[in-house]
C-alpha cells in the first residue's frame, strides 16, 4: 500500500511539474503584458476608447528690434506619400490582396508555389505603376526623378531606424523582466510604429495650382493589364496633399543705397550705388531642418524634465506634449531658429472625444511666442553692403600698402563687424562676410561648407577667435594702473627696442619700419595716452613684463576672454589664453607676457570681445552682458575698478589716436602719390575714441593630397597655404560727447588696421548716424 501511495504522489508531482512547465509561456506571456508591456498596453486600451485629433499650429515670428519680420510662417502645400507606398509594402499587400479577390472561387484550391507565381505577376504590374507614377509627380513637380526617389529612400531609412530602435528596447526590457524571448514576443516587439503607418512630406513648397492638379488627378482609376481582365487602382496611390506651412524669411535678400561721396578719394563718386545683400542676416537667424531629427526629440525630452513649469504649459489636459515632434515636422537646426527652437515652436490644438459617452474636450491650438532681437536689420543690410567688395572697401586697395604685396589688388577681403549699444549691451549689428542665402546652401550644401577661404558658414563675430594685436593696449594700460606697475604720471621711453643689446628683437614699429623712436619723434618719453596714440610696442612690452604671465592672463579674463555670452545664436567661441591657445602642456612664461603686452602670443579673441571690452572701459568697468534676444541676457562679469583718472587718460589716447594729425595712428590715409585724406568723415557733434590693431595671424593652410592621394592632416610640403599675412582690427566707441556705441571690425589677412578697417570703421559710424542713432550736424 505504501509502494502504491508513492507511486501515486510521484506520478502526482510528475504532473504537477508538467503543468507548472507548460504553463510557463502563459506566465511569461502575462509578465510581458502586465508588467514589461504595462504602460503602453494601458496607453493602448484607453485610446480605444478615446479618439484624439490634433489640430495643427504655428510657428512663431522672429522680428528685429523695431518690429519688422525676419521669419514667419507661409502657408504652403506639400505632397506626402504613404509610408506603404514609399517602402514597397504596398504593391506586395496590395498584389496579394487583388490575387486572392480576383481568383476568390479557387484560391483555397491553390497551392502556396502558385498563389506566389499569382501575387508576383500582380506585384510586377503594380510595381510599374508605382513607377510610372513617381515619373508623373516629377514632370507635375518639376523636380529630378533622382531627387524624389532619394528623398523617399531617406525617409524609409529613417523610420526603419527608429523602428529597428523600438525593437530592440521592447526586446530589452523583455530581458531585463526574465521573459524567455518567444516567437510571440518578438512578434510583439516588432509591432509597427505610427511612422510606417502614414504618409510622409517629399516634397515641400508646391504651388497651389500643382498642388491642385496632383490631388485631382489622383482621384482618378486607371486601368492596368492583367490576363483575365483589367485591374483598376487609383492613379496616385497613397498620394495626399498636406496643407502645412514653409518657414519664410521676408528680408534675406534686400537692396541697399549706399551714398560713395564720402570714400577714400580713388574710388570715391557723387553717385549712389545700389548693392543686393544676399543673406543679410543668415548667421544670426539660422535656418530649419526639414525634418526633425532624434536629437531634437532628446532635447525636448531633456528640456520637460529639467523645466517643469514648461513642461505644465505644453501639457494637454491629458499629460500629452502639445509641441511634440511628428513625423516630417521641421526643427531649428542654426542660428535663433535652433537656441529658441521650444519657444518659437507653437502648440497644437487637441480634440478629445470619448467614444463609450460621446462627451468631448477641445483644447485650442497656440501659436508659437515671437521672438525679437536687437538687430537692426536696416542696420544689419547696410553695414553688410558696405563690407560686400563691390562696395570697394572690402577688396585690395592702392592705399593698403603691404597688403598688396601679399595679394593682388582687387582681392576680395572677408572680415566681421560688430555694433554694441554700450549702455545696454544690445547688439543691433553682427556682420560676417560673405554670406550666402538658405537657397544657395539647399542647391549646393559643398560650396558652402567646402569652402576652407571664405567659410561663409562661420560667425565669425562670435564662432572665430583672432590675435587681439594692439586693441588690447588700451586694457593692458588701464589693470596696469590698477595694479600700481605704472602710476599716471609716469613716463616710459621708447628706445626702438626693448633690450639695449638687442636691437634685433622685440623692436617697436617705428623703428621696425623708419629706424627712429617714438621718445625721438616726440622728444620726450611717453605717458600712458602717448603710449595708446602712437601704438608704441616698447612701451607696451614693457608693461606686460611688470605684469607678468599670471596678472596678465588674469587681466585678459577679466575683460572676458576664455567666456562666452549665451546669445542664443548657437556655438560661441570664448576666445583662447594660455595653454588652450598653444596646446595643453604649454605654460605661459615671461617672454609671453611681453608679447600678450601688445595683443601677440598665446591669446585670442572674437571681435564680440574685443567690442564687448571697450564698452567696459566706456562704463567706467561695469560690465553689462552683450545680448541680441530681448529678454534673454547672460550673466555680466564681475565689475573691474577702474579710477576715474585712468579711464580719462585711456579715452584721452583713444581720441588723440584718431584726431592727432602727427600722431595718432589712425588720423589719415597716406596714398601712393603722397596726398593725405582723414579716415573719419563725421558730424562735428561725434567723437570717435579708437584702437587699431595689425595682428600678425598664423597662416591659413589647405591640406593637399601627398603622393599616395591621401590627406595627412600635418603642415609639410603637402599643405598650400590659403592666405598669410596679419589680421586688420580697427575698434571703437563713438557717441556724442561720451561713448555710445562701440565698433569692432575685423578684416582677415588684410594688413593694416587703420588702412583696411579704418575706412569701413567710417561707414558703418556714418549707417549710425544716418539710421537715426547718432545725431547730424544742425541744418
Amino acid at each position: 500500500m505504501a509502494i502504491r501511495l508513492g507511486m501515486f504522489h510521484g506520478r502526482l508531482a510528475l504532473l504537477v511539474g508538467a503543468f507548472a512547465f507548460g504553463l510557463m509561456p502563459i506566465l511569461a506571456q502575462l509578465v510581458n503584458l502586465s508588467v514589461v508591456r504595462h504602460d503602453e498596453l494601458l496607453d493602448a486600451a484607453r485610446e480605444r476608447l478615446v479618439r484624439f485629433e490634433w489640430t495643427p499650429t504655428t510657428r512663431g515670428r522672429i522680428l528685429d528690434r523695431k518690429g519688422r519680420v525676419l521669419a514667419e510662417d507661409r502657408a504652403s502645400s506639400a505632397v506626402a506619400i504613404d509610408f506603404a507606398v514609399l517602402s514597397g509594402r504596398w504593391v506586395q499587400e496590395e498584389a496579394r490582396r487583388r490575387a486572392r479577390d480576383r481568383h476568390a472561387d479557387r484560391w483555397r484550391d491553390l497551392d502556396d508555389p502558385t498563389r506566389e507565381k499569382l501575387v508576383a505577376r500582380y506585384a510586377e504590374v503594380l510595381r510599374e505603376h508605382v513607377d510610372r507614377m513617381y515619373t508623373d509627380l516629377t514632370f507635375l513637380l518639376g523636380v529630378p526623378r533622382s531627387e524624389l526617389t532619394e528623398r523617399a529612400a531617406e525617409i524609409v531609412q529613417r523610420v526603419n531606424e527608429r523602428h529597428e530602435h523600438l525593437v530592440s528596447r521592447r526586446l530589452g526590457l523583455s530581458i531585463v523582466a526574465g521573459q524567455p524571448i518567444t516567437t510571440g514576443v518578438r512578434a510583439n516587439a516588432g509591432e509597427p510604429i505610427r511612422e510606417q503607418t502614414m504618409p510622409h512630406i517629399v516634397v515641400r513648397n508646391v504651388a497651389d495650382a500643382t498642388a491642385f492638379t496632383i490631388s485631382q488627378r489622383g482621384r482618378e482609376t486607371v486601368a492596368l493589364d492583367l490576363p483575365g481582365g483589367a485591374l483598376l487602382v487609383e492613379r496616385f496611390p497613397g498620394v495626399s496633399i498636406d496643407e502645412s506651412s514653409d518657414r519664410h524669411y521676408p528680408m534675406e535678400t534686400m537692396r541697399v543705397a549706399l551714398d560713395r561721396s564720402s570714400l577714400p578719394s580713388s574710388i570715391a563718386s557723387e553717385s549712389e550705388q545700389t548693392i543686393e545683400v544676399r543673406g543679410v542676416a543668415t548667421n544670426v537667424l539660422g535656418w530649419m531642418r526639414l525634418i526633425a531629427l532624434g536629437e531634437d526629440y532628446e532635447r525636448r525630452e531633456m528640456l520637460r524634465e529639467d523645466d517643469p513649469a514648461f513642461a505644465e504649459r505644453v501639457a494637454s489636459t491629458g499629460g500629452r506634449d502639445r509641441g511634440m515632434y511628428f513625423p516630417d515636422d521641421p526643427a531649428g537646426l542654426l542660428g535663433v531658429e535652433r537656441a529658441m527652437e521650444h519657444q518659437l515652436r507653437g502648440l497644437r490644438g487637441l480634440r478629445t472625444t470619448r467614444l463609450d459617452s460621446h462627451e468631448e474636450t477641445v483644447e485650442p491650438p497656440e501659436p508659437g511666442r515671437d521672438i525679437v532681437l536687437t538687430i537692426d536689420i536696416d542696420l544689419q543690410a547696410k553695414i553688410r553692403a558696405i563690407m560686400d567688395p563691390a562696395f570697394g572697401l572690402a577688396r585690395v586697395q592702392e592705399w593698403h600698402g603691404q597688403t598688396r604685396e601679399m595679394m593682388p589688388e582687387g582681392t576680395p577681403l572677408n572680415g566681421a563687424a560688430v555694433v554694441l549699444d554700450a549702455r545696454s549691451g544690445e547688439i543691433l549689428a553682427m556682420v560676417s562676410t560673405p554670406s550666402f542665402t538658405r537657397a544657395e546652401y539647399a542647391e549646393d550644401p559643398g560650396a558652402i561648407l567646402d569652402d576652407a577661404i571664405n567659410a561663409p558658414l562661420r560667425n565669425r563675430v562670435t564662432q572665430a577667435a583672432y590675435p587681439p594685436g594692439s586693441v588690447a593696449k588700451a586694457l593692458v594700460l588701464i589693470d596696469a594702473i590698477e595694479r600700481g606697475v605704472f602710476s599716471l604720471g609716469e613716463r616710459i621711453a621708447c628706445n626702438g627696442h626693448l633690450y639695449e643689446n638687442k636691437p634685433d628683437r622685440l623692436r617697436c614699429w617705428i623703428f621696425k619700419s623708419y629706424t627712429t623712436t617714438h621718445t625721438i619723434d616726440l622728444g620726450h618719453d611717453l605717458d600712458g595716452a602717448e603710449g595708446l596714440m602712437t601704438s608704441c610696442n616698447v612701451f607696451f612690452f614693457t608693461l606686460g613684463r611688470r605684469l607678468g604671465s599670471n596678472r596678465i592672463q588674469e587681466m585678459y579674463r577679466r575683460f572676458g576672454v576664455e567666456s562666452a555670452w549665451d546669445l542664443g545664436l548657437g556655438f560661441e567661441s570664448p576666445g583662447m589664453l594660455g595653454h588652450s591657445a598653444r596646446g595643453a602642456t604649454a605654460g605661459v612664461q615671461t617672454g609671453d607676457a611681453i608679447q600678450m603686452g601688445i595683443g601677440q602670443g598665446p591669446v585670442a579673441w572674437t571681435p564680440l570681445h574685443a567690442a564687448d571690452a571697450l564698452a567696459t572701459i566706456a562704463r567706467a568697468g561695469v560690465h553689462v552682458a552683450p545680448h541680441v534676444v530681448r529678454g534673454q541676457r547672460g550673466e555680466a562679469r564681475e565689475p573691474i575698478t577702474i579710477r576715474p583718472a585712468a579711464r580719462k587718460m585711456v579715452l584721452d589716447g583713444l581720441r588723440r589716436v584718431i584726431e592727432d594729425p602727427r600722431d595718432g595712428t589712425a588720423n589719415h590715409l597716406t596714398f601712393a602719390d603722397g596726398h593725405r585724406e582723414p579716415i573719419f568723415d563725421l558730424p562735428k557733434r561725434i567723437t570717435v575714441w579708437g584702437k587699431t590693431g595689425t595682428a600678425t595671424a598664423p597662416p591659413l593652410f589647405e591640406d593637399e593630397p601627398g603622393p599616395d592621394g591621401e590627406l595627412n592632416g600635418r603642415r609639410d610640403d603637402h599643405e598650400r597655404i590659403l592666405r598669410s599675412g596679419d589680421h586688420s582690427w580697427f575698434v571703437v566707441l563713438v557717441g556724442e560727447g561720451e561713448p555710445r556705441y562701440a565698433i569692432a571690425v575685423l578684416m582677415e589677412y588684410a594688413g593694416s588696421g587703420a588702412r583696411v578697417s579704418g575706412p569701413i570703421c567710417n561707414q558703418i559710424a556714418r549707417a549710425l548716424v544716418e539710421e537715426g542713432y547718432l545725431p547730424s550736424d544742425p541744418g
